[in-house]
């Protein structure tokens, strides 16, 4: 099994497998890209590069040229099925479908499994037997966010500045933003807003306890850590921890 983990500042990348990067529909430039891709590539062997949103037309013209732009890159993650039907063969067989949210049973996977892509994620919300229901039938790398602050919630559209916006609410977008629910005044639901979209987190560490109880590690082919929120010393004992059930 590979661990891979998002960018994360001053992080160790040797303990890991493989980097996610984040396209951020801000100005990404292919040269800092490629840039970053050869700096990762000395600690790990493979580097996803992640595009969080759903795509127009003119945007998903514009990711494949910014796709083909890239250097000695390994694969591409993405939910959006126009991006993968716009791309030609080669980027095809490097697609992962961020299907998350989307595959939660093995009727679910099939309709991923079918197409020229890598691999698929599958969702974090399913308990141990379901996930074993899928790994032991698979015939592709099977991907999982498995750990951190994992979104529960995901929109293509600024919905905090809309609401600054409409509603003359003063409030800083950039802050360490959450939601508290009127009868839950103690839980916090991490907001992260990007260029274009927008996402409500776990109030909570993802509880990996379920997928520990269960043989999961020995079919699960890629297992993703969300670095956001976590000390570098936690990201640490995990790996530690993993690496003694592996």
């Amino acid at each position: 099994m590979n661990l891979i983990i998002n960018e994360s500042a001053n992080l160790d990348y040797s303990l890991f497998d493989g980097v996610i990067i984040d396209y951020l529909f801000d100005n990404d430039s292919k040269e800092v890209f490629n840039s970053k891709i050869k700096e990762y590539k000395k600690s790990v062997k493979e580097v996803f590069i992640r595009f969080r949103k759903l795509l127009t037309n003119k945007e998903i013209e514009d990711v494949k040229s910014f796709i083909y732009g890239l250097e000695n890159f390994d694969y591409i993650i993405c939910s959006d099925y126009g991006l993968y039907y716009a791309l030609n063969l080669e980027y095809k067989r490097k697609f992962i479908f961020d299907s998350n949210i989307t595959i939660n049973n093995f009727s679910d996977y099939l309709e991923y499994e079918n197409t020229l892509a890598y691999g698929n994620f599958i969702s974090f919300e399913i308990d141990g037997e379901g996930i074993l229901n899928i790994l032991e039938r698979k015939n592709k790398p099977v991907f999982m966010y498995g750990y951190g602050y994992l979104p529960i919630f995901f929109s293509k559209r600024n919905l905090l500045s809309n609401f600054k916006n409409n509603e003359n609410f003063e409030i800083n977008t950039k802050e360490d933003l959450y939601l508290v629910e009127e009868k839950r005044q103690d839980q916090k639901y991490y907001i992260n807003e990007f260029k274009d979209n927008f996402i409500i987190r776990r109030n909570e560490k993802n509880n990996i306890s379920n997928i520990f109880s269960f043989s999961v590690f020995s079919l699960l082919d890629y297992f993703v850590i969300d670095s956001y929120k976590l000390s570098n010393d936690e990201l640490k004992s995990l790996v530690i921890k993993i690496k003694d059930i592996k």
